[in-house]
């Protein structure tokens, strides 16, 4: 799992299984606001004009043992991506474990497709449309389609399902004529309508349990604890910023509408004043599942 790189451009890296953090090699280049997505068993890295993979080092002889250090291989350069990073909207990966779709902004928007295996890889169009999702999207078994935050900002706080669109091999010529995948929208809002509190950023987390799609959506949101009464508009505003959490399944009713199912696991807690002052870290909140 990767996490944000160091001014000297290493990136951390932490073993889910072993519970142990070590620095991956550094990326060629700068990054500035990287893309980080897993493939199988190699980590790939998007940013402004770059395209860049790696592979994991071998497994430790022994994991307990300190002075063990993981071997790292550097960055394999790949085809630039025909986009700018600051396009991208949404990105999935296909449940073929293998091809990486990237949605982009533009005239009409635009997705773009990568095969990681290919003997040749290049970036393919897909098609003269978006993704529906903000950020990155899920693939859920159980539905067997793509799940994510809604993209459009009127929708803000409910979640999306999308139908996966076929890969090359499923139907020969890859040129991008095809038309966009279905998607529908969920009629439930799972952001807190409390006036008191104001949507900052969020995040949707896939749990992988070993039995049944699980999501968790990590929200950060402020609150105003200013007390009631007629003098309220005057007092200066208190905020304190709480960081929510809420676990829940997804399946499709008896009319096909998507929809949580019935039990939802709702925890709240306070964040302390030192991450508050990071603004990024709320708007755009990075969260894993282990």
């Amino acid at each position: 799992m990767a996490l944000h790189h160091t001014p000297r451009r290493y990136v951390p890296v932490f073993d889910v299984r072993t519970r142990c953090l070590s620095f991956g090699p550094r990326m060629r280049r700068d990054p500035s606001a990287p893309i980080y997505v897993p493939v199988a068993d190699r980590l790939y890295g998007l940013d402004f004009d770059t395209f860049e993979m790696l592979h994991p080092p071998p497994p430790l002889v022994d994991p307990n043992c300190g002075m063990d250090v993981p071997k790292w291989r550097s960055w394999r350069r790949l085809p630039p991506p025909p986009f700018k990073r600051e396009r991208v909207t949404s990105h999935a990966v296909h449940h073929d474990g293998r091809t990486i779709f990237v949605s982009v902004d533009g005239k009409t928007g635009a997705t773009f497709s990568f095969d990681t295996t290919a003997s040749s890889p290049r970036w393919m169009r897909s098609g003269n449309w978006k993704l529906p999702f903000k950020g990155p999207a899920h693939y859920d078994c159980d539905l067997d389609a793509w799940v994510g935050l809604a993209r459009d900002p009127d929708m803000l706080g409910h979640l999306c399902s999308c139908d996966v669109p076929s890969t090359g091999d499923d139907d020969g010529d890859y040129n991008g004529g095809r038309e966009p995948p279905a998607w529908k929208l969920s009629k439930e809002k799972l952001f807190c309508e409390d006036p008191n509190e104001k949507h900052i950023g969020a995040a949707l987390v896939y749990l992988d349990t070993g039995c049944r799609s699980m999501f968790c959506l990590v929200q950060c949101l402020s609150l105003d604890d200013r007390e009631e009464g007629m003098y309220r508009e005057y007092l200066p505003e208190r905020e304190r910023y709480l960081l929510r959490l809420t676990t829940f399944s997804l399946v499709n009713d008896k009319n096909g509408d998507l929809r949580t199912a019935a039990r939802r696991r709702v925890r709240s807690f306070e964040l302390p004043k030192s991450v508050t002052e990071y603004s990024a870290f709320l708007v755009d909140p990075v969260a894993f599942w282990m």
